[in-house]
């Protein structure tokens, strides 16, 4: 018994290429900017509250390098995402 599976529409609502999340939302658009707003929202969360012992200076990330560092790491390339972090995140 074989299996076809389409790799681009794996995992996503039907008919679309939104990948099933956990909010429901099945629009590409509204997805992606909720996740811009919780984003936002945990950035703000952690520059006022931030973790004992670390300093996270968000101001140094390049949003571009970042969003292709993550894209790789889920490719299995992790040091450019590793770098970045390191680069950002001093220990207090």
């Amino acid at each position: 018994m074989s299996y076809d599976i389409n790799t681009v529409t794996a995992d996503c609502y039907e008919g679309t290429l939104c990948l099933i999340n956990k909010f429901g939302v099945s629009d590409e658009t509204a997805l992606a900017q909720l996740e811009a707003d919780i984003t936002f929202a945990k950035s703000a969360e952690l520059e006022n509250t931030p973790i004992n012992g670390y300093n996270i200076n968000f101001s140094e990330i390049d949003t571009d390098l970042l969003m292709i560092a993550t894209i790789q790491s889920a490719q299995g390339v992790t040091n450019n995402l590793k770098r970045i972090f390191e680069k950002s995140i001093k220990t207090v």
